[in-house]
């Protein structure tokens, strides 16, 4: 049975509304001064109340339009089209509470790995931590619903550059006292930076050839 033949099946026994509107153009002229003709401000279409729009684009008289430059048919992802704003926000809030959760467990548990173990050791743990987490934020990302495949890489971004630079930066600096950053003492932070850099360049790239992920499944 076809995609075609399926959605004709939906259609007769349900009514669906529309959660967006494609339209195309034969020239690309043809659309830009449909674009301009029916372009409004963010607050216009908040408040459906027009300031510059003129008369003839309101959709029945009445309604402005959100009109703008539609994303290529690949990028689009159609089964998150209808979601609602609030719907996606509490998606994305719950993916981001996640990380943060997995952040606070980086941040209660690679101070005492450096300071009671050593600094190899937890160098190696948060080299880890750096290859383990993103793999679970992008579980959590494919949770979340997005319009397109542009706002998902957006959201991905985001959370694991928040989760690294907390993890590798933030972390290592404030356990790290002030008349030790420029020691020469194993705890040190050079040293800790360097540990870190070696476990990065070395540890990280066999860890990813080792494909640990791939083996299980």
């Amino acid at each position: 049975q076809s995609i075609t033949q399926s959605i004709r099946l939906m259609q007769e026994f349900e009514v669906y509304k529309a959660s967006a509107v494609y339209v195309t153009f034969e020239t690309e002229q043809a659309q830009r001064a449909a674009l301009k003709a029916l372009n409004a401000g963010r607050f216009e279409v908040w408040t459906n109340k027009r300031v510059l729009l003129e008369g003839f684009a309101l959709f029945r008289r009445n309604f402005i339009l959100d009109i703008h430059e539609a994303d290529e048919p690949d990028t689009c992802r159609w089964c998150d089209l209808d979601s609602t704003g609030a719907e996606r926000i509490i998606r994305r809030i719950c993916s981001l509470v996640v990380t943060f959760g997995m952040t606070l467990l980086s941040i209660l548990t690679l101070p005492l790995i450096r300071v009671h173990i050593n600094t190899i050791f937890y160098s190696v743990i948060l080299s880890t931590y750096n290859i383990i987490i993103p793999l679970v934020v992008q579980a959590m990302v494919s949770f979340e619903k997005h319009p397109d495949e542009g706002d998902k890489q957006q959201s991905l971004y985001i959370n694991i550059a928040l989760f690294r630079w907390i993890n590798t930066v933030i972390v290592t600096d404030l356990t790290t006292p002030f008349l030790a950053k420029l020691g020469v003492e194993t705890f040190d932070m050079m040293n800790s930076v360097n540990a870190l850099l070696i476990s990065e360049m070395v540890y990280s790239p066999i860890l990813k050839f080792l494909d640990i992920g791939g083996i299980i499944q």
